[in-house]
């Protein structure tokens, strides 16, 4: 107990030390004190494996007997077979009174493992304490009835009214219990995977001036702005967002990065077999990406190759086939979005929605631009290594990390931007002089 306690703090000071460093340099320097960790990184989960295995171990003995009752009853005719039954049917009657206190004494061990435990001097005393108020549920007799009717419950509902005895229940609660728990200590024992991820992201951002900004209100803003983000009828929320700055040759503009997040709710409407009629909820989850920045160049302009997102306007069909095919474009009027999509941005445009799925260009009245598409994260970039591995890891973290695909999009905004200046840049007017 006193060892996983150890672990959980020095795996919180890690995290803490992560999420406040500044440069590269930081992030270097935790992955070195990792390494070199003087207290314990592993969790010692050998009483949790034992109840793991013990469920599985119930559940298939319980699901062996309930299979030799169903089909091979009067079959089997040893005196061990019905020794071992017998007992087991004797635990499992009485199952009702020793859970409770099981499932108190590991609770007991978890809290203990946090700091938060009963007022008393010894951890065996607290642990023995909450194991003993966890056998007093036994004393209330309504918890009996509700016990046996779970199990019977979860057996009808998980056959499908093909049992309802109480041996299948227990043997199904059992399984998921042991699922639960594998679950819990697999994370535990790889806590460094997501930390590593962590530290890899933070080395992207730093790497590529990308800053943090707070989300609070601004789909709110977007939603006014763009029509991108229209999306769903549930929930619609920035799951991330990022300010960076990109230095072109004629243009140098500020961006967003953002990672955005829409459900659709639904009802769905099912018949089973005997004809009765269910309904439920179902909640659909998308994600999209994309880049948010000023474009004084256009304005009221929408180009759409997502089937389910429509712009209001007229309809423009550009002299590019291979363009038309990629984009439903809408605009304010025709000869806005003919001035703004010159060949040479339509031969551009086409190539972003070859190699993007579901892209959309907005560019709204105001000279915001909104480049959304579905494809993964711009930031998503796997590392080699992680903190299994520190010294190679500190290795990779202490290269560049250049966010590639970033990088060809802003490229491809800023050859928007360099075509478009062209198209929308006043001419100046000459005077015709004459003489006498």
């Amino acid at each position: 107990m006193n060892h996983n306690r150890q672990v959980a703090g020095n795996i919180a000071s890690i995290k803490a030390d992560v999420e406040a460093s500044t440069t590269q340099a930081d992030l270097v320097e935790v992955i070195r004190a990792v390494e070199n960790h003087p207290g314990p990184l592993d969790y010692n989960d050998r009483p949790m494996r034992l109840l793991q295995w013990g469920l599985i171990a119930l559940s298939a003995i319980c699901l062996a007997i309930a299979f030799i009752e169903g089909f091979l009853y009067g079959s089997v005719e040893s005196e061990v077979f019905y020794r071992v039954q017998q007992l087991i049917y004797f635990a499992f009657s009485f199952s009702s009174f020793w859970i409770p206190p099981l499932i108190a004494f590991f609770i007991a061990l978890r809290l203990e493992e946090r700091g938060l435990h009963l007022p008393l001097p010894a951890a065996p005393a607290r642990i023995a304490a909450i194991t003993v108020l966890g056998g007093l549920l036994a004393l209330v007799p309504m918890w009996h009835h509700i016990y046996w009717m779970l199990l019977s419950g979860t057996a009808t509902l998980v056959t499908n009214g093909g049992s309802r005895s109480p041996v299948v229940g227990f043997a199904i609660c059992a399984l998921v219990a042991s699922s639960a728990i594998w679950t819990s200590l697999r994370k535990r024992r790889n806590w460094r995977k997501p930390v590593s991820k962590r530290i890899y992201l933070l080395d992207s951002l730093f790497n590529n001036d990308l800053k943090p900004v707070a989300t609070k209100g601004r789909i709110e803003t977007l939603l006014d702005t763009f029509r991108e983000f229209d999306r769903g009828n549930h929930t619609r929320e920035l799951k991330a967002l990022y300010r960076g700055q990109y230095r072109g040759d004629e243009h140098s503009f500020d961006y967003e990065l953002y990672h955005f997040h829409y459900v659709r709710q639904r009802t769905v409407t099912t018949t089973d077999s005997q004809g009765n009629t269910s309904t439920r909820t179902v909640y659909d989850h998308y994600y999209r990406h994309g880049l948010l920045l000023d474009f004084p160049f256009a304005s009221g302009i929408g180009l759409s190759a997502d089937s389910g997102l429509k712009f209001k306007g007229e309809r423009y069909r550009s002299a590019s086939n291979t363009f038309n095919r990629l984009f439903d474009v809408r605009a304010e009027d025709e000869m806005s979005a003919a001035r703004f999509l010159s060949p040479a941005i339509l031969e551009l445009l086409s190539g972003l929605g070859k190699s993007l799925k579901d892209a959309v260009l907005e560019i709204s009245a105001e000279g915001r631009l909104c480049l959304a598409f579905d494809d993964d994260d711009l930031l998503s970039q796997k590392p080699q290594h992680d903190l299994n591995n520190p010294a190679a890891f500190v290795e990779e973290i202490a290269g560049h990390t250049e966010l590639v695909k970033l990088k060809q999009l802003l490229d491809a905004l800023h050859g928007i931007m360099r075509l478009s200046d062209n198209n929308f840049r006043a001419r100046p007017q000459t005077k015709e002089v004459t003489h006498d």
